[in-house]
């Protein structure tokens, strides 16, 4: 009879679109026996699978590889705080245009028509 585990891990990574020789692959390189994983399949999808590479012996430990999560969310935050930074850099720096623009409103020679906005 087949293992639980690897029916289970077959079916939930089919539904995730992983390919039955990347599942193969997968269980194989975490430990599974051949025997194993070929009933895992067979049992999981109703197909028999054509044999994969002999199976080493297997480690201590016999558990479906852990799945990967493809969040991204240091990346996101990495892009809000991009975000907040060009926004403050922005008020700034409005902010010292209109400051300089108020301190000297007939301007301040040639630096004044560079930096002035609107004015």
């Amino acid at each position: 009879m087949a293992n639980q585990q690897i029916i289970e891990y077959v079916k939930a990574s089919m539904a995730k679109g992983m390919g039955v020789e990347d599942i193969r692959s997968a269980l194989l390189k975490t430990g599974w026996p051949e025997a194993d994983v070929s009933a895992g399949i067979v049992a999981a999808t109703g197909n028999v699978p054509a044999p994969g590479p002999a199976a080493g012996p297997a480690p201590a430990a016999q558990n479906p590889p852990e799945e990967k999560k493809k969040g991204h969310k240091g990346l996101i935050i990495a892009l809000i705080v991009l975000v907040i930074v060009v926004i403050v850099f922005l008020y700034v720096a409005a902010n010292i245009v209109t400051t300089f623009n108020e301190m000297f409103p007939e301007g301040f020679g040639e630096i004044s028509n560079i930096i002035s906005v609107g004015g």
